[in-house]
């Protein structure tokens, strides 16, 4: 069955793949990112270690969007709400 959310605001797992894998990995190991959907308590972290460690991006592409499309998350709360929103530059 596919992810009924693999199209979630026209998004592509394999165009977000290469997004962070080329944009965000080029940068250097010890640049600072800040987490913006993490509920472990988790607010900072390192290009390295999301390299390293992310359980999703740490794979290659086709496991990335296998795990990606096999996901079967519930439909986000406020979702009627945040997608027209965000595509008119997120303003609600």
């Amino acid at each position: 069955m596919k992810n009924q959310f693999s199209n979630f605001q026209q998004g592509d797992s394999r165009k977000l793949y290469k997004s962070v894998t080329t944009q965000i990995f080029s940068l250097p190991d010890d640049y600072s990112l800040f987490v913006g959907h993490n509920y472990d308590g988790i607010g900072e972290t390192t290009v390295a270690e999301e390299k390293q460690w992310n359980p999703r991006l740490s794979k290659s592409e086709e496991e990335f969007v296998e795990i990606m499309k096999n996901l079967n998350l519930a439909p986000p709360k406020q979702i009627d709400r945040a997608v027209p929103a965000n595509l008119v530059d997120g303003d609600i």
